[in-house]
């Protein structure tokens, strides 16, 4: 085909396409928002008339979705109908038990056992003091002669700590009654002066050519020792599946902490947990699987959000995703919005009426 026919059949096609569709064309692509503060926003103009709206605001996060159109020089967006009816949560899918299931229910275990340790102990949380600032001679230079002696007493100071501490922690776990308060509180500065003592030696270290020690090592009772940390790789025949709900937002790709979960047994019995980390919430006894779960966000339900409950399937898997559909939680951010267009960018009317901040194209 030659340049000339080329050209006309180029003219043709632009002809034959409406000027609204080459004008949407035209608007089509990522938008950022400026100089609004504090505030954080992305516009994406689909070209087939689609759009996403997003909008983070300090602790407000509000997303959008539906069909944009241009109208002279502005740009109209209008959000979806919520359909009627339709939950703010729905079980994706139930699968078998994984290897991430597991690391998490082991770290809320392990985080669970630490809080039982440290008020059954709460000595261990003893505070510690500031310590002194290594000895300097007159000529501004560490004076390592005198460190050193320093650092042989401090150490001897640490010893001295250490054996005050486990003897009032024993003393503490072993008393009873009313004298347990004040075994506590004697078991706690003791801690504290443990711990300050230790940092004083580190301090002591901080010129001297080699490195400091490693903390010393207290010999506590059995029930103030905490266990080890779990390990992502652990091996499937340790496994513990239980019934679990996994808390997810594909619209935000983010999984979700604090959400008060239910699990409803056939018996009639109910046991309240919440998602923590990685948004899991297990349910305690491995053996047996929830007829229906019962969901809620304190936040959506202070807002007149209601309960959810949802049905599990008969013989369903232990795992379940239950997804969020967050324009449901929350209602849409808004019905319809105004940009003007103005040399590229596009200039947003707020709900109060204001012309504030500009998307720009990436």
């Amino acid at each position: 085909m030659t340049p000339h026919v080329e050209a006309l059949a180029l003219s043709a096609l632009l002809l034959a396409t409406p000027a609204s569709a080459r004008a949407a064309d035209d608007l089509a692509g990522h938008y950022y928002l400026n100089g609004v503060r504090e505030v954080g926003s992305e516009l994406l103009l689909k070209p087939e008339g689609r759009f996403q709206w997003y909008l983070s605001y300090g602790a407000m996060d509000q997303q959008a979705e539906g069909a944009w159109k241009r109208a002279g020089d502005k740009v109209v967006l209008r959000t979806d109908p919520v359909p009627e009816g339709k939950g703010w949560a729905y079980v994706k899918e139930a699968r078998d038990w994984d290897a991430a299931a597991e690391y998490s229910w082991r770290r809320q275990r392990h985080e669970a056992t630490l809080a039982e340790i440290s008020a059954r102990c709460p000595f261990l949380q003893g505070a510690s003091a500031p310590a002194a600032m290594p000895l300097v001679a007159g000529d501004g230079e560490i004076d390592e002669a005198a460190l050193r002696r320093e650092v042989a007493a401090q150490q001897a100071r640490l010893a001295a700590s250490v054996r005050r501490a486990e003897e009032t922690a024993a003393a503490a776990m072993s008393a009873e009654g009313a004298a347990q308060s004040a075994a506590m509180q004697v078991a706690t500065q003791a801690m504290a002066d443990y711990w300050r003592e230790q940092y004083a030696l580190k301090d002591l270290y901080w010129k001297l050519p080699e490195p400091p020690p490693r903390y010393a090592t207290l010999s506590l009772p059995a029930e103030c020792i905490a266990p080890s940390e779990p390990v992502r790789d652990s091996d499937p025949a340790d496994w513990q599946p239980r019934a679990a709900v996994l808390v997810h937002d594909d619209d935000q790709g983010a999984y979700f902490n604090g959400v008060a979960v239910t699990f409803i047994y056939a018996d009639g019995r109910e046991e309240p947990v919440t998602t923590r980390a990685g948004g899991y919430a297990f349910a305690a006894d491995a053996g047996a699987m929830p007829v229906a779960i019962a969901l809620g966000i304190e936040r959506a339900m202070e807002a007149g959000v209601p309960v959810l409950r949802l049905q599990v399937a008969e013989n369903a898997r232990p795992l379940m995703q239950v997804e969020l559909e967050t324009q449901v939680l929350s209602g849409p951010a808004f019905e319809q919005m105004e940009l003007r267009i103005d040399a590229g960018w596009l200039i947003p009317t707020w709900p109060d009426g204001d012309e504030r901040g500009r998307y720009s194209r990436d």
